[in-house]
């Protein structure tokens, strides 16, 4: 029952702060920004997709997006963008934002997606169960992105 106990206290704690504004150390770009950033620079990008009244959503920004460490690497590595769920406030999003759901067959928040702007596949993860499960995939995303890029280089396409 303890762990109940703080989890909902987690939960309380994360939904009494707005979730980009704050401490947050990744420099997040809007989805129209970050994708014409990502365009020129070639980076790929890692889009947040989530919703202000997530409670995970909230845990992961706190454990994960304002680490120092952590903050640093996403912002050298990645195009950080940030896709927010307006459907509970606005009734309904944006088209950037329900284009991206669609793309990235959202099922629910967080979810974080590495993707090249303009490529058809992603690497995705959906869920909040921990720092080093969030970390293990913004570590491995980029390598396991170039791996599959070689491999399709390699690869003779049908004309």
């Amino acid at each position: 029952m303890p762990s109940l106990r703080r989890a909902l206290l987690l939960c309380v704690l994360a939904l009494s702060t707005p979730l980009l504004a704050g401490t947050d150390l990744v420099k997040w770009r809007t989805v129209i920004d970050g994708e014409k950033e990502a365009r020129s620079s070639g980076k790929p990008i890692l889009y947040f997709m989530t919703a202000e009244w997530c409670g995970p959503c909230h845990m992961m920004k706190r454990a994960v997006f304002q680490d120092a460490q952590i903050a640093d690497f996403i912002n050298k590595e990645y195009i950080p963008v940030a896709v927010v769920d307006r459907v509970a406030e606005d009734g309904r999003n944006p088209p950037d934002v329900q284009r991206l759901q669609v793309k990235f067959q959202l099922q629910g928040f967080p979810t974080l997606a590495v993707a090249r702007f303009g490529a058809e596949g992603a690497l995705t993860t959906g869920g909040w169960d921990s720092k080093e499960q969030t970390v293990r995939f913004l570590r491995t995303a980029k390598q396991q992105m170039a791996q599959a890029e070689k491999a399709d280089r390699g690869k003779v396409k049908p004309r």
